[in-house]
Order: structure tokens, then sequence, then C-alpha cells
């Protein structure tokens, strides 16, 4: 199967000329232009676009002679444009019938029928209606419409399309965003190819269920002014294995793609594919974003355990109660909390990756004993628990991303034991920092990478 993008943004194509949004004027400083999500599959199929599709082949020199069926945007329940479809089926009159396939309320409305769009008789064109029951046979392609659900429970239900090929590779395009739970996959195979409108909220789930696998190729779609300009995107992407294409780009399917582990879990993505390493630390000041930036590297794991080391929230304490509370209520439904300051026996267990929220706190629960062993982890003696944490760190064979905070920039305790707290927090960090991987300072929100 081969994949063009004629398009990889929202409706109106991004950037948007009369916006003033960082986004935009990011994209057009660069000269990057995205048009309205459309794909052509195997120069048969094309998906999603409506009218914008035939003007974004035309600007790739992309020719769509040979299109045997389009699959309208499976989100609108607008009526269908169909002026565009007739000029398609009519300026190929010795061509085969044009297969039409959308959501009902596009192909028939106003009291017409399903024989042609827009309730009109159209003897060039041949209209399906999509449905979360059909299987839909056109030119060797199997297509089955997948019902989906947005979060917004007043948002109508509208489709997914699977579709198989003729040679057997498979493809989910899920222009959404729908709640993953929703949609059902027909098979627990690992797709060759998945489209998502958001692939950081969907794709955890994905992965669970065994449809999206370590040879899956993951593509974003519908980028607009929620996306950042230029290599942040691509960052951004990368550390959940997905990636965004520029329009044009040609995609290659069909190798084999990975089996369930026999224990019948999906696999974690591939490192290659993923590219977070397998330890990263995360600092910065209070109410910087890191927590947050910590999170969002492991949203599309299939599971993660988060390690929260503050313990027992005291009793009557509301204020740190609520930090607690946000803090769990963001925590995505797959991921599961323990509350220990035992990291070197978690580093020490195989399994899914680790969240360790925070260091700061661990620093605290065994300040005494730091200072006890003499300088933190320069002794190696085995009553010294940074030694034995950098140990188990080095070794572990678990993903890991710690969060710590900076707090050797501000203002000098004016106490005693403040100020050894300090100390001992910038030797851990410092410590930790060396044996990791990457190192990432957030900053009003903003992660900039110091390794």
């Amino acid at each position: 199967m081969r994949l063009t993008l004629l398009g990889t943004g929202p409706a109106g194509g991004w950037p948007d000329p009369w916006c003033r949004c960082a986004s935009c004027a990011g994209g057009r400083a660069a000269g990057v232009r995205r048009e309205p999500t459309a794909l052509l599959v195997d120069d048969a199929l094309l998906v999603g676009g409506g009218p914008a599709a035939a003007g974004s082949a035309a600007r790739l020199r992309v020719g769509l002679d040979e299109v045997r069926c389009v699959l309208l945007e499976p989100r609108s329940h607008d009526p269908v444009d169909v002026g565009w479809l007739r000029r398609a089926a009519r300026a190929r009159p010795d061509g085969p019938v044009l297969t039409v396939i959308g959501p009902p309320a596009q192909l028939s409305h106003s009291g017409g029928t399903a024989d042609g769009p827009g309730g009109r008789s159209e003897p060039r064109i041949r209209c399906l209606a999509a449905g979360p029951d059909a299987v839909l046979e056109v030119a060797g392609y199997t297509i089955r419409p997948l019902a989906a659900r947005s979060d917004d429970p007043g948002s109508p239900t509208a489709f997914a399309y699977d579709v198989t090929g003729p040679d057997g590779t498979t493809l989910l395009y899920a222009p959404g965003p729908w709640d993953p739970a929703t949609i059902d996959p027909p098979t627990g195979r690992p797709y060759h190819a998945v489209l998502l409108a958001d692939p950081a909220a969907q794709l955890a789930d994905l992965r669970r269920r065994g449809v999206v696998g370590t040879a899956t190729r993951v593509v974003a779609i519908g980028l607009g002014h929620d996306a950042p300009a230029g290599p942040e995107l691509a960052r951004q992407l990368a550390r959940i294995g997905a990636e965004a294409p520029a329009d044009g780009t040609v995609l290659a399917l069909g190798d084999p793609v990975d089996e369930p582990e026999d224990d019948g879990r999906p696999r974690a993505p591939a490192t290659d594919r993923r590219r977070p390493p397998r330890r990263v630390l995360v600092t910065g000041g209070a109410r910087s974003g890191k927590s947050a930036e910590a999170e969002r590297r492991l949203a599309a794991e299939p599971e993660v355990l988060y390690v929260a080391t503050a313990g027992p929230v005291p009793a009557g304490d509301a204020e740190w109660a609520a930090r607690v509370a946000a803090h769990r209520d963001r925590r995505p439904p797959g991921w599961t909390t323990i509350e220990t300051t035992d990291l070197p026996a978690l580093l020490g267990e195989t399994g899914p990756p680790l969240l360790i929220d925070c260091l700061t706190l661990w620093t605290s629960a065994h300040l005494d004993e730091l200072e006890t062993s003499g300088a933190p982890g320069a002794s190696g003696d085995s009553g010294d628990p940074l030694a034995a944490l950098v140990a188990a760190w080095r070794s572990s064979r678990r993903d890991v991303v710690a969060v710590t905070n900076e707090v050797g920039a501000g203002i000098v305790p004016t106490t005693a034991v403040g100020r050894r707290f300090r100390d001992a927090l910038g030797i851990v960090n410092a410590t930790i920092a060396a044996a990791c991987d990457e190192v990432w300072l957030v900053t009003v929100g903003i992660p900039q990478r110091l390794r």
C-alpha cells in the first residue's frame, strides 16, 4: 500500500493568513503550508479533504484520474458539496463508476435517496452509506466504518475508517479527535499505519489493545493552531512515537507488523521509533510545567507506573491535598500509582516505564541519611541512599522519567535546615543528571534540552 499525503492540516488549512497566533506566524515565516487533511491510497482511494483535496493534488502535481472510491470526511454531518464529485465522475466518461462512501447525512438529505449525492441520481456515481456494521468492498479494498464518539457528549457519533488493501496491508484513518475507547477495530493485529488527529490522547489505548505496535507508522493529521511550528512539533511527536510528514510525502507500507507478545500484551513502542531515551531527568522551578512535560513524554505508553514520593497527604492540609488531586486527575486512566521512596527496588524490577515525581521529596525523606553518609553520592557506602539510587538508576532496564526541582537559583534560605536541604538536593540533581541520557530544564512551560 502506498499513501500520498495530500494534506495534513485542519479544515481551513494552516497557517491561517488571517491569524496572528505564534503557530501561524511561525509557519508563514518558515514557508510551511499544510492543506486540509486528505490521503490518496494507491491512486485508487481518496480519503477526506472534500473539494480541497483536488486543489491540493493539483498543487502537488498528483493525478486523481485513477481514483475509484472517495471516502468522505467521517466527522462531518453537513450535506456534501456534490459539484466536485460530479465533475470528477464526468471527467472520465469511459472510466469506472466513482464510488462515494460517507455518513448517510452527507449522501442523502432534503428527502433525497442514496442513488446519488444530494438526492440527485447520477449515473457515474455510486453512493454507499457508512455504518458501524458495514463491510464495503471497492476495487479490491475492504473498508469498514468504525463508530467513534467525541469526548464531547453533545457531539454526534461519526466514523473512523479501517481500510485493508489488496495486498493485506491495513490502515486506520481516525481524524477525530475521538474517545479511543469507542473505536473498535475488527482485529487485534497491529495496523501498518494509523492517522490520528490527537495521537497523544489516542495512542496509549490503541497500544494497550494491540492495534498499534512497534512497526506501526503513526502519522499526526489535522495539524493547526494548537501545533507548534518548526522542530518543536517533531520533538513533541517523536517522544510518543509519531511523526508529522510534510504535505506531498509518500509513505510505502507493507513491511510485516509485529505480533503481540506471548503473554498477549502488546509490546511497547520501539526505542528507535519513539526516541525518548531510557533515563530522563526533567528539572525546573515551582509551577514551571516540569511535571506536565514529564507526563507528556509517557502519555502514549500502554502502561506507566507513577511513583509518588510525597507519601500520604497530612491530615488537615487542604492545600497539599488539592495539589495531589490536580496531579492525579490529569494522569491517563491506564496509569498505576504507587506511593513510596524506595526507588532502587522499583528500578531493579522489570515492567512498564516509571515516572518518578519527584526527587525533591525523595531528598527530603532521606535528608538525614544523606548527611550521615557524608557528601551525598560520594562515599559509595551501602548506607548512602544516593549511591544506592545511582547504582539502580544506571543498571535499570526500565524506561525512567524523573522530575526534580531547581532550587539553587533563588533566594538563599534563611534557616540552617533550608540551606542543608538546598545543598543536598543540588548534589542529588547533579549526580542523577550525570547518569541520564537526557536532561531537560523547563522554564515558564518551555522545555530546553541541557543534554
